[in-house]
């Protein structure tokens, strides 16, 4: 079983974000607002571009 460490899960979401690591443009696929309950953890959301990606995946499993 492969463990997601903190810093590994959070390096991904910034590549799949708009903007990466040290301001490289990333694929602007998900954005991550700051959980209100705890300050530490992160939502992450599909953009629209995001989204659109996902179902484009999904229809190829489908079929």
């Amino acid at each position: 079983m492969m463990r997601n460490l903190p810093f590994s899960c959070s390096r991904n979401v910034a590549a799949l974000s708009k903007v990466h690591r040290l301001n490289k443009p990333g694929h602007d696929l998900v954005y991550a607002i700051e959980d209100p309950a705890e300050r530490r953890r992160k939502i992450v959301f599909l953009t629209p571009k995001g989204k659109r990606v996902a179902e484009s995946l999904l229809a190829i499993l489908e079929d």
